[in-house]
């Protein structure tokens, strides 16, 4: 489980250019892609 924190630091990873892939990879989580690919964050 994440924390709050850690979800949010995600997002912003993702906002500048990381992949789902590479932040799947380097997270160790699955499922991220529809909520990355939908959020309006």
């Amino acid at each position: 489980m994440f924390t709050e924190d850690q979800i949010i630091g995600i997002l912003k990873e993702h906002e500048t250019g990381f992949s789902v892939t590479d932040l799947h990879r380097k997270h160790g989580v699955g499922g991220l892609r529809g909520t990355l690919t939908n959020s309006s964050v």
